[in-house]
């Protein structure tokens, strides 16, 4: 504690000049003394309270570490889970389009087969014309055969009864 600068702000604030002796400056000290003693503690205090806050933060840290890999964890674990859903449903829409697919198939070739038999029994029509056809050529062919023959004849008879 320095007197004289105490002094000195006395005066200037007051106008009342205190001497070196006066039991105010026992006062003086004995606050002094007290305040550094509380200042002591408050800073032993805050000492304390900075590594017991420097551990707790410390755990704090521990435990957002944590916090942080079981989230990470977590979307992992939510990633495979939307893969497996994903896959599952490709499956099935896989099996969905086989299944169709078959349908479609099965229906297309109902109508090819329809269209194969309908062009077999026309075929078969159109042969049994043809057949038709063809036994009347034959007929036709024959008579002709017949009676060209037949006049053939009569035209060798005729000649020869003008040669005689």
């Amino acid at each position: 504690m320095d007197i004289k600068k105490l002094q000195l702000a006395v005066f200037e604030k007051t106008g009342i000049r205190i001497d070196d002796a006066d039991p105010v400056f026992a006062v003086v000290a004995l606050n002094e003394a007290l305040l550094s003693e509380l200042i002591a503690a408050y800073q032993l205090a805050a000492e304390k309270n900075n590594v017991e806050l420097d551990e707790r933060i410390g755990g704090l840290v521990e435990v957002h570490r944590n916090i942080i890999a079981a989230s990470k964890d977590l979307v992992e674990r939510a990633n495979q889970a939307h893969m497996a859903a994903a896959l599952k449903a490709a499956a099935e829409a896989k099996t969905e389009i086989m299944i169709s697919a078959r349908e479609a198939i099965s229906t297309e070739l109902s109508k090819v087969a329809a269209i194969v038999a309908n062009t077999a029994h026309q075929l078969a029509i159109a042969g049994e014309k043809v057949k038709a056809n063809t036994t009347r050529s034959w007929t036709i062919a024959i008579v002709q055969a017949v009676i060209g023959g037949i006049f053939a004849g009569v035209m060798v008879l005729v000649s020869l009864q003008f040669q005689h």
